[in-house]
């Protein structure tokens, strides 16, 4: 295996910190069982997977492959419909396309099992490094994740130059956030503007006005 190859993906709801239960989603690579990215939320959303995304894309570069279960997230079932298409398209499947990763589903527990020791070893220690920290919010959770991240990775993962990378170069900034986005249809009316949140958008013409 390579590094960049195959990045395990999935979510933990957990007591992590303060009263209530968060939402911890992260990226691990599969060959050096590296904390790739880490994002909390209050609950499994396209939000957490999208900044964990862009921490792998920030940090190391487009991976090869994503590996996950059947989330709505990654895959929906359209009404009615008796299974799952191979084929459907959601906003982080849509992103993946665009930068060539590809994304592939498992149900089944052990074919995750990278991720799933990651959750175990994490949930034994964040939620105490999170307490002496005095982590009580999301955005204080966020930032600590910004110095554990690599403190976590030197105690437990292998050393990157290890293995060989297939990690393609970083995007730019704006290559990212320009794929990393809520896409939405929209229909121009008789006033050749667009409607979204509602507030009107005017087409520019062909002079820039």
């Amino acid at each position: 295996a390579y590094f960049g190859e195959m990045e395990q993906m999935d979510a933990s709801p957990y007591n992590w910190f303060g009263e209530n239960k968060t939402t911890l989603h992260i990226a691990v690579d599969d060959s050096l069982g590296m904390l790739t990215g880490a994002y909390f939320d209050s609950q499994e959303t396209l939000k957490g997977y999208y900044n964990v995304f862009h921490q792998v894309l920030s940090d190391y570069g487009i991976p090869y492959e994503f590996f996950t279960d059947r989330r709505t997230v990654f895959t929906y079932r359209k009404k009615n419909a008796p299974d799952i298409g191979e084929d459907t398209c959601t906003q982080f499947a849509y992103a993946c396309k665009q930068l060539g990763t590809k994304i592939e589903y498992s149900s089944v527990p052990q074919a995750k099992g990278r991720v799933e020791r990651m959750f175990q070893t994490l949930q034994s220690r964040l939620p105490v490094e999170l307490r002496l920290a005095g982590v009580t919010t999301i955005e204080g959770a966020n930032e600590f994740l910004k110095t554990f991240i690599p403190k976590f990775n030197a105690q437990f993962a292998l050393p990157i130059d290890s293995t060989k990378s297939v990690f393609e170069p970083q995007p730019s900034d704006e290559k990212i956030n320009l794929t990393l986005a809520v896409l939405t249809e929209r229909t121009v009316d008789s006033g050749h503007c667009i409607q979204f949140n509602k507030c009107y958008y005017r087409m520019l013409d062909q002079n820039g006005h």
